[in-house]
């Protein structure tokens, strides 16, 4: 897919130019433009500042779906924020990080995973904690410890000198099983 992107004839950016101060709602009416404009042979829909790409067809509602409801249930680390894969140092020990989530008013989130097999995990856990985030308006703040009720605890700390890859333009939080 991304070849087939880099070959396609067109590529169209698109801005938000409205007055809705909610950050989600602008990512949504942008998604919603790139969706329509989609369906005219898009391939990919990219969210820059996220470093995040979705295939169009993923936010092509079916004939009955509101494609505004789609868009709204999307989790946050999907396109919105992003969600990487990092490889530094061990290759068989990545990082997961977000991108771009200081424009939602949110942290960034780093966990360092015991292997790649965990990665479906740790973005579920993102998805859930911005979620959790946005919807009840609340904070994390590094010293906070997150009790998800199956398995041990999670602490949050703020990323070491050491951990120059997970510079942020806003607030990062690194999770990590408490031991």
């Amino acid at each position: 897919l991304k070849q087939e992107a880099l070959r396609h004839g067109s590529h169209a950016l698109l801005y938000y130019a409205g007055f809705e101060p909610d950050p989600i709602e602008k990512y949504v009416a942008l998604a919603a433009v790139a969706a329509a404009v989609s369906r005219f042979g898009g391939l990919v829909i990219l969210n820059e500042d996220a470093r995040a790409a979705v295939p169009a067809f993923d936010l092509i509602p079916e004939e009955d779906e509101d494609i505004l409801g789609t868009l709204h249930g999307l989790p946050i680390p999907y396109l919105w924020g992003g969600f990487v894969k990092l490889d530094v140092g061990d290759p068989d020990r990545p990082w997961a990080r977000t991108f771009a989530n200081a424009r939602l008013g949110l942290p960034d989130l780093a966990y360092h995973l015991s292997s790649h097999a965990e990665t479906g995990r740790v973005f579920q856990l993102f998805a859930g904690m911005l979620g959790y985030l946005k919807q009840m308006r609340e904070e994390f703040t590094a010293g906070d410890t997150i009790d998800l009720g199956d398995g041990p605890k999670l602490r949050l700390r703020l990323p070491t000198e050491l951990e120059w890859y997970l510079d942020s333009d806003g607030p990062m939080l690194v999770v990590e099983p408490q031991e």
